[in-house]
């Protein structure tokens, strides 16, 4: 319990024994007093002690004001009733304790009447719970200017080496129905429940956000892709676990904060822009980014050459990069490489958007593997922000020749048995001779635009060619092709 808690209820305590002060000391002194001469009085003040007293079991400071002046106003008029009629009380006493009790106990109970007993109990009471309501009070007043509201747009500032000073635990806000203080980085607050409404909720249960539609859509796309097995169980334990944590937050469970940000690792190729754009679409169709979308850009689209300049142009993609996902392919080359380089700036810009807009973006990264985990070490305020790798393996030889068989169908050609294995023999090459370097998607559309190539100038000698050669490619459309490494 708080401390103005438990002594307002202290107070209602002390208001409700006060009343039967007089009935503990001296049972005639209560009887004449309260239930015979000032019954109402008496019934009244009772009243306001236990409503009191639930008022601070509910925390609804602010109604102790009127229940506390309430019994203020009520001694107030009965004590001063009470002076007027005291030698009629008086009187009334010794004749009720004449055959009980003797004289200088009738004087002592005359005189509790007066002052000495009841009234300073019940006025302590009565000062309790003022107290606790003043209390109350007084830290509205403090924290009045306290206002806690999302920045329309991040502003770009200088990082700091020391973790803490991105720790969210530094800040409190206070918890507007019990009044209480609570760390910032809390969903509910720790006392009452209720929610805090300063903490962006990353899972926000929104029915009218979600679109299961889009999200089985993209789930069966990602699955629809050739090889990437790990990737794919990744990407849907990623989905999984944002669905359960949405269930979660709707039956009123707490959600732990978790990261959603991602850094793709692997060989230029290997289908890492086209996860993150499935990724853009499963989030949009979990209700976690609005839009899903996906921007993509590189160094040369958030660094500048002048300083001050890069924090400018970083801001404007992150600006375009809201309610979806932003996708920096390479991102490693964002490190200082000289004294003069402003890729920092761009690193600091990035992250402070990233805090001030954690429920309205998605950052992906992405690189060459042990590049990207440098990159990452390298700064704690990305270590802290990106703690989800995804490696992504190079596609094994029969792995690209059904890349190379799918981009045949997709555009409506037909390969040949003897194009086929002609394929299979370039790809082996190129995959043994770049040292798998280049043992990727891009490559086999390199192999295959080529060979669109070749079969055009092949057609081009023939007047008119039939639907069977516009669609056939043949082992002499595969001939000569050679992918520079």
């Amino acid at each position: 319990m708080e401390p103005r808690q438990i002594v307002g209820l202290t107070g209602a305590i002390v208001l409700f024994v006060g009343v039967f002060t007089p009935i503990v000391s001296i049972p005639t002194v209560g009887y004449i007093n309260y239930f015979q001469n000032e019954k109402l009085d008496g019934v009244v003040i009772l009243s306001l002690a236990i409503v009191s007293f639930v008022l601070l079991l509910m925390r609804r400071y602010r109604a102790l004001w009127f229940t506390g002046f309430a019994s203020l106003g009520v001694l107030l008029f009965t004590f001063m009733k009470l002076q007027i009629r005291i030698s009629e009380i008086k009187e009334k006493l010794g004749v009720e304790l004449a055959d009980k009790r003797s004289p200088g106990l009738a004087d002592w109970a005359m005189r509790s009447v007066q002052i000495e007993w009841g009234w300073p109990v019940l006025t302590i009471g009565t000062a309790f719970i003022l107290w606790a309501a003043a209390q109350k009070f007084g830290t509205m007043a403090r924290v009045g200017v306290y206002r806690s509201e999302r920045p329309l747009a991040p502003t770009p500032v200088t990082a700091d080496p020391n973790p803490a000073a991105d720790d969210p635990a530094l800040f409190t806000y206070m918890c507007p129905k019990c009044q209480s203080f609570q760390k910032s980085d809390v969903l509910t607050c720790g006392k009452c429940g209720s929610k805090n409404p300063h903490r962006p909720q990353s899972f926000s249960h929104s029915e009218s956000r979600e679109d299961p539609d889009e999200y089985r859509a993209a789930i069966e796309e990602l699955n629809g892709l050739i090889g990437l097995s790990t990737v794919k169980h990744e990407i849907e334990t990623l989905a999984n676990v944002v669905r359960v944590q949405k269930i979660r937050e709707a039956h009123g469970f707490n959600v732990p904060t978790m990261s959603l940000h991602l850094v793709f690792t692997g060989n230029p190729g290997t289908g890492k822009t086209t996860v993150a754009r499935l990724l853009g679409r499963i989030y949009k169709g979990l209700g976690v980014l609005a839009s899903g979308h996906v921007v993509e850009v590189e160094r040369r689209d958030l660094v500048a050459g002048y300083v001050g300049q890069t924090a400018i142009k970083t801001m404007s993609v992150i600006s375009r990069s809201l309610d979806g996902v932003l996708f920096i392919d390479e991102a490693y080359t964002l490190a200082k490489r000289s004294e003069n380089d402003y890729g920092q700036e761009a690193i600091d810009t990035l992250l402070k958007a990233m805090e001030d807009n954690r429920d309205r973006l998605v950052v992906v990264v992405a690189g060459y593997s042990q590049r990207m985990r440098e990159f990452i070490e390298s700064n704690p305020g990305l270590q802290s922000r990106f703690n989800k790798y995804i490696e992504f393996p190079d596609y094994t030889t029969e792995e690209l020749i059904t890349i190379f068989e799918k981009f045949v169908a997709q555009n409506q050609y037909l390969l040949t048995k003897e194009a086929r294995e002609e394929v299979e023999k370039i790809l082996e090459r190129e995959c043994r001779e770049s040292g798998s370097k280049s043992a990727n998607a891009r490559l086999v559309r390199n192999v295959f635009e080529i060979a669109i190539e070749h079969q055009a100038n092949r057609l081009a000698a023939i007047a008119a060619p039939c639907n069977d050669d516009l669609q056939k490619i043949t082992k002499e459309d595969l001939a000569g092709i050679d992918i520079p490494n």
